[in-house]
């Protein structure tokens, strides 16, 4: 029996994806690539085994067991959460959110928060 595995499909994952498939470690998994909502959702539903797991989903899994101390990160800064706005950020009273990543959701919570004092 093959063991379900999920990651995302984006370009910062092809190293681990790579890795993965060379190192033979796919020939008893069966592996989906899907945007991080999917993964997260699919993770949390136990529809997977294992996945590489958007970090702003962590906290809806009841329990959950790291495998490896590999991920995809940076060291330093990072761009990737943007807030655009024709509005100076005191006016904006409401911010649409893009559905595909929960990690960018709640990394923007937390600099609606902290940074610029907005609920």
């Amino acid at each position: 029996m093959k063991t379900h595995v999920i990651a995302v499909n984006y370009l910062n994952t092809t190293p681990f994806i790579h890795g993965l498939k060379n190192a033979g470690v796919l020939r008893g998994m069966q592996l989906e690539l899907a945007m991080p909502s999917v993964c997260a959702q699919r993770l949390i539903s136990g529809e997977k085994d294992a996945g590489l797991m958007p970090t702003g989903a962590l906290k809806e899994l009841s329990s959950f067991s790291i495998v490896s101390n590999l991920c995809v990160g940076a060291d330093g800064a990072v761009d990737t959460v943007k807030l655009y706005s024709h509005s100076p950020i005191e006016r904006i009273q409401k911010v649409y959110l893009d559905y595909q990543s929960r990690t960018s959701v709640e990394l923007l919570k937390l600099l609606m928060q902290k940074h610029w004092k907005k609920n």
